[in-house]
């Protein structure tokens, strides 16, 4: 994220992460903090950072994190940044450090397209509501579909134990592997298991 001015809140500071199996570490690019010029807050989803450096420049930064974390992290004041571990809630891999708004697609049947040319009207779009529901109700995935469906209930309706052992035995056994039995995967490593007939070898470019 390039450092812009924003008016009447600083500037949003230039930053890095990475991450362990149960933290996140995040570098905040700001020289010479002083400990009484920081202030860090963490909640469960969001990381609000603000600093001065040693010209006085105001920094602030608002971060939507992608997965939530525990309400305690640790700072680290270091001359070029500041450091600030964040603890993992779930041991989870994430492929990003901001979530992003994701919207449902809808395929919409053409008997709606009449509805959604005349927007205002509750009732219109509540006959749309209906119509997409029974659509969906009506829909019998098959196959691969059937089967992702079914990972999903399974997932929705399972315990925090059941969805730690389904995410992480899928990802270290490259989703070769799912387990929703967490004492049985919890402390090892799971491995990569190849269907019958075929070897598992690992890619080298």
């Amino acid at each position: 994220m390039a450092s812009e001015e924003v008016e009447s809140r600083g500037k949003t500071p230039r930053f890095e992460w990475y991450q362990t199996d149960g933290s996140v570490v995040i570098s905040f690019f700001v020289k010479g903090v002083q400990e009484a010029n920081l202030s860090v807050h963490c909640r469960p989803d969001t990381l609000d950072f603000k600093s001065v450096d040693d010209a006085g420049e105001l920094y602030v930064a608002q971060l939507n994190l992608a997965h939530t974390v525990k309400e305690s992290c640790e700072n680290k004041i270091l001359r070029s940044k500041v450091e600030i571990k964040l603890l993992k809630n779930e041991a989870i891999r994430w492929e990003q450090l901001e979530r992003k708004i994701q919207e449902k697609v809808f395929t919409v049947p053409y008997s709606c397209w009449k509805y959604a040319a005349l927007p205002g009207s509750n009732q219109k779009w509540n006959q749309i509501e209906k119509e997409l529901k029974a659509a969906e109700a009506d829909e019998k995935p098959e196959g691969d579909a059937a089967l992702m469906k079914l990972f999903q209930d399974i997932y929705g309706g399972g315990s925090d134990e059941v969805k730690k052992a389904m995410m992480k035995s899928f990802y270290e056994s490259n989703g070769t592997v799912l387990s929703t039995n967490w004492q049985e995967v919890g402390e090892k490593t799971v491995d990569v298991k190849a269907p019958d007939g075929m070897e598992y070898k690992k890619w080298s470019p």
